[in-house]
């Protein structure tokens, strides 16, 4: 926006640069525990906790949004899209480089 002020969700930081380095070939556990610690109003949500997407649902709209803004990852949609978006995360952690699901870069 001209005034300066752009949606959170939109905005992208230096630390996108570091998210999206994968290394070597495969995405790993070791590589997603790299992503850097943004602090937002909720913990970070811990995927190994979760056997379902309506697990996830439960958490509520808000801290899924903070959730996927943490991972740099498009944050809209409805409660169940956002679920989703992050069980797919966690079902195929190469998403999180998966131009489909970031968020796309401020104008």
């Amino acid at each position: 926006a001209e005034d300066g002020i752009r949606d959170f969700c939109l905005s992208r930081g230096l630390g996108d640069v570091y998210k999206r380095q994968v290394l070597g070939s495969s995405v790993n556990e070791s590589s997603l525990k790299q992503i850097p610690q943004i602090p937002f109003e909720f913990p970070a949500i811990e995927l190994n906790d979760y056997q379902s997407v309506q697990q996830l649902e439960a958490l509520g709209g808000e801290h899924l949004k903070n959730e996927l803004k943490r991972l740099g990852l498009k944050c809209g949609g409805t409660v169940q899209d956002r679920a989703q978006r992050i069980w797919d995360i966690k079902t195929n952690p190469k998403n999180l480089f998966n131009q489909k699901f970031l968020a796309k870069k401020g104008s």
